[in-house]
C-alpha cells in the first residue's frame, strides 16, 4: 500500500480521471493542441499584452514538459511516489504563472500596460539582484562583484533601473518586490475569480513546496496514484485557452472542444 493512501480522502477528486485521459488518447491530443497553438503564436508579432502571456505560458509548457518527462521517467523505474513532490512543485509554478496571465488579461483597457509591467520588471530584477552581489560579505558575492563582464553591465543596468523604477514605486516601502501592485497572488486569484482553486492549490502543494514534516513522510496531499499528470494537464490547458482567446487564435473545431472540456475550472472539473 502507497504511504499516501491516507491522503487520498482529503481530496475530492478521487477518480479515474487518469484512466479515462489514457483511454481516449488524451495526452497526445494535448500535445498536439500545445503544439498547435504555440506555432501560431510565436509567428505572431504582438502588443506587450501579448508578449507577456506568451511568455507566461511558454513558461508553463516547459514546466508541463518538464513534468511530463519526470512522468515517464518515474513510471519506467517504479519511482512515482518518489518524484511525487517535486512534481507537486512543478504544478504550482504553472499555476502561479497562469494567475499572473489571467491577471494581465483581465483588464482589457489595461492589457497592454500590464504587459508592459511585466516585461519591463526585468530591469528592476537585474538591477536587484545587482545589488545583491555588489552588498554581500561571502566570497561568491565578492568574486562576481569583481567579475569583468558584471562591470562592464553595470552602467546599463542602472541606466535601465533609473528609467524604469518610478513605475514600480510603493509610497515609501521605496520599488515594490513585485511587478503587479496587488499584495500579493491571492489579491490576483481574487480579482480574475480563481480564489476558490487557488486556494485548493495552495492548500495541498504548500507543504511540497516549504518541506512541511508530514508531507516529506507521507507525501504531498495534491497527489493520488497516477492523478498528478492529469491536473497539470488542466493548469496547461487552461492557459492554451487563455492564449487561444487572447491572440485570437483558432483551433480546428475538434481540438478546441476538446480544450474547451480539459480547461474547465479545477474545482468545478466533475460537473
Amino acid at each position: 500500500m502507497s504511504p499516501y493512501t491516507g491522503f487520498v480522502i482529503l481530496f475530492p477528486m478521487r477518480c479515474s480521471m487518469n484512466d479515462q485521459m489514457i483511454k481516449h488518447d488524451w495526452y497526445a491530443r494535448i500535445e498536439h493542441i500545445l503544439c498547435e497553438a504555440m506555432s501560431a503564436a510565436i509567428a505572431i508579432n504582438g502588443s506587450a499584452g501579448d508578449e507577456a502571456i506568451k511568455a507566461l505560458v511558454v513558461h508553463i509548457q516547459n514546466n508541463w514538459t518538464a513534468l511530463r518527462f519526470i512522468h515517464e521517467g518515474a513510471q519506467a523505474s517504479g519511482r512515482e511516489i518518489a518524484v511525487a513532490n517535486p512534481a507537486v512543485a512543478l504544478i504550482r509554478c504553472m499555476y502561479d504563472a497562469l494567475l499572473q496571465a489571467l491577471y494581465i488579461a483581465h483588464d482589457s483597457e489595461r492589457r497592454d500596460a500590464l504587459g508592459e509591467d511585466y516585461l519591463d520588471y526585468a530591469y528592476i530584477r537585474e538591477y536587484k539582484d545587482m545589488q545583491l552581489i555588489i552588498n554581500g560579505s561571502d566570497s561568491l558575492s565578492k568574486r562576481l562583484a569583481n567579475s569583468p563582464l558584471r562591470i562592464a553591465r553595470e552602467p546599463e543596468i542602472r541606466a535601465n533601473y533609473a528609467k524604469h523604477k518610478s513605475r514600480y514605486l510603493a509610497g515609501e516601502k521605496g520599488v515594490r518586490d513585485k511587478w503587479y501592485e496587488a499584495r500579493n497572488l491571492w489579491e490576483i486569484a481574487s480579482l480574475v475569480g480563481k480564489s476558490s482553486e487557488y486556494g485548493w492549490y495552495c492548500t495541498l502543494s504548500n507543504g511540497s513546496i516549504h518541506a512541511d514534516s508530514r508531507v516529506v513522510q507521507h507525501g504531498p496531499r495534491l497527489y493520488f496514484s497516477g492523478e498528478l499528470y492529469p491536473i497539470a494537464a488542466n493548469v496547461a490547458c487552461q492557459a492554451i485557452k487563455l492564449l487561444t482567446k487572447e491572440l485570437d487564435i483558432q483551433l480546428s473545431k475538434e481540438n478546441a472542444d476538446l480544450l474547451n472540456l480539459l480547461a474547465k475550472d479545477f474545482c468545478n472539473f466533475y460537473e
